[in-house]
């Protein structure tokens, strides 16, 4: 009898042996607890777990042992254990796995998968805590690996402004936020589950279809590539579209990402349209990069200079410019790089060798991370001429003030010399040889009253005044003084169109206007006589037929005067109205009778135009604003 509890004591302690063995060998953690959390025991991979020796772990406490987010977590699960086992020692607890981050000797932490249950003893009760711990730290940095990598794609897709979009086959399955805005769904499931084609346009479905069969034959297709995209309300849109596919667990997928380039496109539109508004624009334009190349001319500036466009393009800007130096130009760019302009007066010289004056705009451009500077020139030959017309003009208006002052005084000595001849009239007799010299006197103080005349009428400073004046009174009147003097073969014809010929003028300068006209139209036919025609009609000017940009609007009186002589022709014509020009031998004009009748119009808010070409003959029209009271 005595000697089977001994078989047993050496049953059981080499089944303690054998686990204790097994313990002691396994990487695994193995530990039991008491009911305080207190170690009661702690298998030996513990110090390879944790640095620490199994008499250190056992004098910590599990609070010691833990982080302290894990130390509360595990507290409360193994408290909850305990609390449920006491309340029903016969209801069974599942043993519980748990992660919990440890800590190690020297720092630093340790993550573990940990699995506990609860220990009895003999009556059924909870005696203890068994625990088995697995070092699960690389897993965990591959899962916290996987999730960072989770959220920041999720971050990608979520925050990007491209609509992104993932299909199996042709159905999506995944769209982010951007793509539920771009094409206006109302929730992120609501395009799940459909067909992607229904997002793309009619006009563009067969495109993408011919791209999609040739990515799935592996032939080679473009990476970006442009379709016009529809959203759900019909609304239709420009996109550029990159896709991949990838296959995961034997399904192919594939990621569409979509961008809206409709700005874009209709900016290249507006950048065509700009380019094509400065190649047609009739001033020169010039791109300078910062060597003063020319890399960009317009075809006006080509024309402008002779060249064709492939000669001017890598000349050097110091070739036609003649204005232009080194210094000048590092001036320029210094000016146009604050953000001005510059604005100026040059000279260009021809292919040909020959020259014109230009004004100048420039402005900075940056482009394509270069530096430009893009400038555009105007010929500016005729505003040269006609600021030299002008400045003729200021001196002819000098000339004028002169000569009005001298009029005055002019006239008042011939006033006095008529009163004192008149006088002494009165005091001879009829037959006196005095009176004779007195009449004759008279009579050259009447015509030294007319050159005053006209020198006012020349200086702008008659003493006339405009009024209401009927105009066929005047061209008659003035008819039957050019019959007198003009020869017999030139036939004057006159036609009256208008019911009324009333205008606001000077009746003395208006028939002026009419015998300068008619006199400059008998002098072309003085040779081979002709016909004079006099005409007056009604004219209304608009936007088409205006003859000068300032006129007003309102009825019009139209006089024209024409003959069938020699005609001018254009650069005659061009000069025509300048002071001083004049086709007629110095001996038999001035060249003002022109000039005066210019003037004269354009002081009656008038306007003053001539057709005319070599043997046609010439016709001059001036229009004068009818006079309504």
């Amino acid at each position: 009898m005595d000697a089977e509890p001994d078989r047993l004591d050496q049953v059981l302690q080499r089944t303690k042996d054998r686990y204790r063995l097994l313990a002691e060998n396994v990487s695994d953690v193995i530990f039991t607890l008491d009911l305080n959390l207190h170690y009661t025991y702690c298998s030996p991979s513990v110090e390879r777990l944790r640095g620490y020796t199994v008499e250190e772990v056992m004098s910590q406490t599990l609070e010691q042992v833990l982080t302290p987010a894990s130390y509360q977590l595990a507290s409360k699960v193994l408290g909850e254990g305990l609390a449920a086992q006491r309340a029903n020692p016969r209801i069974s607890f599942e043993p519980q796995t748990l992660e919990l981050e440890l800590t190690r000797k020297g720092g630093g932490t340790v993550w573990t998968e940990v699995k506990v249950s609860f220990l009895r003893d003999q009556g059924g009760g909870v005696a203890g805590i068994l625990g088995v711990s697995r070092d699960i730290t690389e897993r965990r940095k591959a899962e916290d690996a996987l999730r960072e990598n989770e959220e920041r794609l999720r971050a990608i897709f979520d925050g990007s402004r491209d609509a992104i979009a993932v299909t199996k086959g042709w159905t999506r399955v995944f769209v982010n936020p951007a793509y539920v805005s771009l094409f206006g769904y109302e929730s992120a499931n609501e395009p799940l589950g459909k067909p992607i084609s229904d997002d793309i346009a009619p006009e563009s479905r067969d495109f993408v279809m011919q791209l999609a069969k040739k990515r799935g034959r592996g032939e080679p297709v473009p990476l970006l590539y442009e379709e016009t995209a529809l959203k759900k309300d019909g609304t239709r849109f420009f996109a550029e579209v990159a896709v991949s596919s990838y296959v995961l667990k034997g399904e192919e997928y594939s990621c569409v990402i979509l961008r809206d380039i409709t700005d874009r496109k209709q900016a290249e539109d507006e950048a065509r349209l700009l380019k094509h508004s400065i190649d047609v624009h009739y001033d020169g334009a010039y791109w300078i990069d910062s060597n003063a190349r020319l890399v960009y001319v317009n075809d006006a500036a080509c024309k402008s200079l002779g060249y064709e466009r492939e000669e001017l393009i890598g000349k050097s800007l110091l070739d036609v410019n003649l204005a232009a130096t080194p210094e000048a130009m590092q001036e320029v760019w210094e000016q146009i790089q604050k953000g001005g302009y510059f604005l100026g007066e040059s000279v260009h010289r021809r292919k040909d060798g020959s020259e014109f004056p230009v004004e100048i705009v420039t402005t900075y451009v940056q482009f394509d991370g270069r530096e430009f500077a893009c400038g555009f020139a105007r010929d500016i030959t005729e505003k040269k001429k006609l600021e030299g017309q002008l400045r003729q003009a200021q001196k002819i208006e000098t000339i004028g003030t002169l000569s009005a002052g001298v009029a005055h005084d002019f006239k008042n000595i011939l006033t006095a010399i008529e009163g004192f001849a008149n006088l002494g009239i009165k005091h001879v007799e009829d037959s006196n040889k005095s009176k004779r010299y007195l009449d004759r006197i008279c009579r050259a103080v009447e015509r030294g009253k007319d050159i005053v005349g006209q020198i006012l009428t020349f200086s702008h400073k008659s003493e006339n005044e405009p009024k209401p004046t009927e105009l066929i009174p005047v061209i008659k009147e003035s008819i039957r003084m050019l019959r007198a003097s003009l020869r017999p073969n030139v036939e004057i014809r006159e036609r009256f169109t208008t019911e009324s010929a009333l205008v606001f003028a000077d009746p003395t300068q208006a028939q002026q206007v009419i015998i300068n006209l008619a006199t400059n139209a008998a002098y072309a036919m003085e040779q081979r006589g002709g016909t004079l025609t006099i005409e007056l009609s009604d004219f209304t000017p608009t936007s088409q037929n205006a003859p000068a940009p300032d006129m007003t609007e309102g009825p019009y009186l139209k006089l024209s005067i024409s003959d069938t002589g020699t005609g001018m022709d254009r650069q005659t014509m061009e000069r025509v109205f300048d002071p001083f020009f004049t086709t007629k031998k110095r001996t038999e004009g001035t060249g003002l009778g022109l000039w005066v009748v210019h003037s004269i119009v354009k002081k009656h808010r008038g306007a003053i135009t001539v057709r005319s070409a070599p043997g046609k003959g010439s016709t001059f029209d001036v229009f004068l604003p009818r006079f309504i009271g």
